[in-house]
């Protein structure tokens, strides 16, 4: 809904249904769009309004179903399921410069317009470090706001954060994938 335009090797061009995606491109959802990316795994990712990010790294190996996801949301809101690896590896990584968070199969809300990185945990465990400090682990029902100095403290998330981030992504939240799988979310306030 809305345009999204997608940059690759300094082309930029307008996202339809069932565009494919290369590593290195950035993904760039306009003022009012909203966006989902299915990937060749299963997993999910929804942009919020005013949301980039760009897919560093996207390997598979669909007989292990090991993977290694690397992308780096430079700035907005997105929602997240990753689905879980069956006996194969498993790295499933959203950044904004040093912090990040990481996953082994969940869902969860990254929001880089808090904090600089703000991660809430619908279900399931997100690990959230940074360049500095120890990594923190989030279970389900809580958030941590992390700076490249660490993450701060593990807190409940508030209804308010926490729906917040469902609205940003309404009409387009990441459907659950079918495989099991843990949940985690993350999320941060308002827009700004």
């Amino acid at each position: 809904a809305g345009e999204v335009t997608v940059t690759h090797a300094g082309c930029d061009s307008t996202v339809r249904v069932s565009t494919t995606y290369e590593v290195a491109g950035v993904i760039e959802s306009g003022e009012d769009a909203l966006f989902r990316l299915q990937s060749v795994d299963g997993s999910v990712v929804s942009f919020a309004a005013r949301t980039t990010i760009k897919i560093e790294q996207f390997d598979y190996n669909s007989a292990d179903q090991s993977r290694n996801v690397v992308l780096d949301l430079a700035e907005g809101i997105v929602n997240a399921a990753a689905t879980k690896s069956a006996s194969g590896e498993f790295n499933y990584r959203i950044h904004n410069g040093d912090v990040y968070s990481a996953v082994r199969g969940t869902e969860w809300f990254a929001d880089a317009d808090d904090a600089p990185l703000r991660v809430a945990v619908v279900s399931g465990q997100v690990e959230v470090g940074a360049a500095a400090g120890q990594p923190a682990q989030v279970p389900a029902g809580n958030y941590v706001d992390a700076t490249p100095q660490g993450p701060g403290p593990v807190r409940p998330t508030p209804p308010d954060i926490l729906r917040a981030l469902q609205v940003a992504v309404a009409d387009i939240a990441a459907p659950r994938p079918t495989q099991d799988r843990n949940g985690k979310g993350g999320g941060g306030g308002g827009r700004r």
